[in-house]
């Protein structure tokens, strides 16, 4: 996930000469919405494993299916990330990242070497249950808007898709139809601490 943030951002850097000719799919019009995260957000009580269920895709993301991701606290209450899962073709993948923590409720900032720093939302968690993540690139009037529900356990919850889907639509414009579930549980591998969910 925050690696595919980082890499829209170099994506957009790279096509911005010709955006008048070429357009990426994944750009569209319109400008980011100011919708802040979670008000008074616990990254301690956000730490451990999270699973992805559901998202808005990206073809550059290097992550398929089978996704979960540990985040690890650190003493400047800064998160170490990694992400495991498989790729379009079938291989166990891990992605390495960082995000860091700013002002109180203010977006957080995902770091990955070799790329610049890009903006996450944690907009909603009760912590134990589900966790609605947003990220959205602004270029001129054009933006890359992308969602993430996570869940404790792998077997995707319809109510913790729900909770995300509402606010997604109806505080960042982010429509149900462009959200697509990710596979897990059958097919998938995951490590006993993993499954745990903590």
């Amino acid at each position: 996930m925050t690696a595919t943030v980082a890499l829209v951002l170099v994506t957009l850097q790279i096509v911005s000469p010709a955006l008048g000719q070429i357009i990426p799919e994944f750009l569209g019009f319109g400008y980011c919405p100011e919708t802040p995260p979670q008000a008074d957000l616990d990254l301690a009580k956000f730490s451990g494993t999270w699973f992805t269920v559901t998202r808005v895709p990206n073809v550059y993301d290097a992550l398929a299916s089978c996704i979960y991701t540990n985040y690890t606290l650190d003493a400047d209450n800064n998160l170490a990330v990694q992400a495991f899962g498989k790729n379009a073709a079938g291989e166990e993948t891990v992605v390495n990242s960082a995000i860091k923590s700013n002002k109180p409720n203010e977006p957080l900032t995902v770091v990955s070497t070799g790329v610049p720093e890009a903006p996450l939302k944690i907009v909603a968690t009760d912590y134990s249950t589900y966790a609605c993540l947003e990220s959205c690139l602004q270029y001129v009037a054009f933006k890359a808007q992308f969602a993430w529900v996570l869940t404790k356990k792998p077997a995707s919850s319809i109510e913790a898709t729900n909770i995300c889907t509402e606010i997604f639509k109806n505080k960042m414009g982010i429509a149900a139809s462009t959200m697509k579930k990710v596979t897990q549980g059958r097919g998938c591998e995951y490590p006993s601490w993993a499954r745990g969910g903590n």
